[in-house]
């Protein structure tokens, strides 16, 4: 039986290879004849390359759903497990019966109108192939796939098609694209490895939370979930066409940070109450260095308000594969494991709730995973923004693919892999985060070549200041050396020469983040605000302050970044 079974799949496997590649000789056999001879048989052979065309369409969708949602085996197979009941499969049963007939006549069309020879052929075929769903499938289904295939014929209808079907069972052709994507480039190519795939339910609605490295993250959970999943995303990066367009086809939509977005909340409770399954990522965002940001309130109060299972999953290797500094991916190993479900029961006490997330989606200590890239050094002046040794910033300078130094004092470290740097002197070396730490721990104490230093307790302003060469807004685009900003221990200043053109308070800024395209974003109000600054500025030296600057306004007032 199962032989047969192998066999019948190779068959169909073939057989399929050949109709969709018949549509190349088609094409040519209609097109001159339309062009220059627009006779009835050639409108007839263009209606019959629309139907060829939407057959080819609808096999193509039936097989990769059977292939993303089926545990990657066809129907054929007798070790499938799971029922695929999304998409076209929940319109109808068999969708790719219904469009191989549709592919038939289209060929009918095309080639000979209605010879009696050949539509005697195709007739056989078709009914060939219906006998065998009837006798031979279906019963093979009900026996496979037990008392969920019995329910989902008492649902969904073999012989029509259905219109009018449930939200969460609908599947987009943005989010198979994305899928296919991940399946045949970035699976490979980042050799993905998945463990805890048990741990995911087969029941829905459930909330998954992860912890964020890098922006292939939702590519990751397309390939291995089995459903279809809403990602909830910062809304600043919807601020392109593009950007747009890729996230919404992995299902995402915009919520804003450090606010109450009371539109996106609705709508992710709408979703998780039709039965959809939503990604949440509670940090806010993604660390420049690779450390874990700490989990947002306001998310993790979301996270409880949904009341549903929680499903924990840990990401290993995305950071190293593209870190936020770099501009270029880097070729690597990505593990996704699916941690134990967080059942709704232990979710009453927050800040428990806080800590079985953590436990779960953070490693104890970040270690990287060593990476193959020629040059492993490039965008890295953007993260060391300050020497190891001599504390001078804007120091740190990329020498060689695997080398940096620092122009001041002359030290020169090599970069392994796994981002370690290590003088020739130093027999042990330190990682990229511990580089960081130390760095960020030291502005407190050492000026670090500042025109003014840290002085908090006084209020002395910090004037932290910089030309910038483009600022940007949802509305406003502005160029021009004359532009300057100045952090301050009260505020974020723009200015044009001598005029003031905005100043925001710290209170009020709810993003401060940095990129490896050298610029600032300053989120205000749900309005994002962009400023490239020039090549020899370090970005995430401001960041340090000005989360510096935070903490210590935070002092004062608890609630004044809430």
């Amino acid at each position: 039986m199962f032989a047969m079974e192998n066999g019948l799949r190779i068959a169909r496997n073939f057989l399929g290879l050949v109709i969709k590649l018949s549509i190349i000789p088609c094409v040519f056999y209609i097109s001159p004849g339309l062009i220059h001879d627009p006779t009835p048989e050639t409108l007839s052979s263009l209606l019959g390359g629309i139907f060829i065309l939407l057959g080819l369409y609808g096999m193509m969708s039936s097989d990769l759903l059977i292939l993303r949602f089926g545990d990657g085996k066809l129907y054929f197979s007798t070790k499938s497990s799971r029922l695929v009941d999304v998409g076209l499969y929940a319109r109808t049963r068999q969708p790719f019966f219904w469009f191989f007939s549709i592919y038939q006549f289209g060929i009918l069309f095309v080639l000979t109108g209605f010879d009696g020879w050949v539509l005697l052929l195709s007739l056989s075929i078709s009914l060939i192939s219906l006998l065998w769903l009837l006798l031979v499938q279906e019963p093979l289904l009900s026996r496979t796939l037990g008392n969920s295939y019995l329910q989902y014929r008492k649902n969904v209808p073999f012989w029509y098609w259905k219109f009018k079907i449930a939200e969460n069972l609908k599947i987009s052709f943005r989010s198979q694209f994305v899928w296919l994507i991940g399946m045949l480039i970035i699976r490979p190519w980042y050799r993905v490895k998945v463990e805890g795939v048990d741990n995911i339910p087969h029941n829905k609605p459930f909330l998954i939370v992860s912890n964020h490295e890098c922006y292939l993250d939702p590519f990751l959970f397309a390939i291995f979930v089995p459903y279809e999943i809403k990602f909830v995303t910062t809304a600043d990066i919807f601020t392109t066409h593009l950007m747009r367009f890729l996230l919404k086809g992995t299902g995402s939509f915009p919520m804003r940070r450090h606010k109450q977005d009371l539109k996106s909340i609705r709508t992710m409770i709408r979703m998780i109450k039709k039965g959809q399954v939503v990604c949440i990522f509670p940090e806010g965002g993604r660390s420049t260095d690779g450390s874990p940001l700490p989990i947002l309130k306001e998310t993790l109060k979301l996270i409880q308000h949904c009341k549903v299972p929680i499903l924990p999953v840990h990401l290993d290797g995305a950071y190293e594969i593209w870190p936020r500094w770099a501009p270029n991916r880097r070729r690597g190993k990505v593990t996704a494991s699916f941690k134990p479900l967080i059942p709704l029961e232990t979710q009453s006490d927050l800040k428990d709730l806080e800590h079985q997330i953590k436990t779960q989606i953070f490693a104890e200590e970040k270690i990287f995973r060593p990476v193959k890239s020629r040059a492993i050094t490039r965008g890295m002046e953007h993260l060391l923004w300050a020497c190891y040794k001599c504390h001078t910033r804007n120091s740190i300078e990329v020498i060689s693919g695997h080398s940096v130094k620092c122009n001041h004092c002359n030290t020169e470290w090599l970069v392994a892999n796994d981002y370690s740097l290590k003088t020739s002197t130093e027999k042990e070396s330190i990682s990229s985060i511990q580089w960081i730490n130390k760095i960020e721990n030291d502005v407190l104490e050492y000026p670090l070549n500042l025109e003014h230093s840290f002085a908090l307790e006084n209020g002395e302003s910090v004037h932290l200041h910089t030309p910038i060469l483009r600022y940007t807004n949802e509305k406003t685009v502005v160029e021009g050396s004359d532009l300057s900003l100045t952090l301050s221990n009260q505020r974020v200043a723009l200015s044009d020469k001598q005029k003031l053109i905005h100043s925001w308070t710290l209170s009020s800024i709810t993003i401060f983040t940095m990129d490896y395209f050298n610029a600032v974003s300053i989120g205000v109000g749900g309005v994002r605000h962009s400023f490239k600054l020039p090549p020899d500025e370090i970005t995430l030296k401001w960041q340090t302050y000005f989360d510096i600057l935070k903490a210590e306004n935070r002092k004062n007032d608890d609630n004044s970044f809430l």
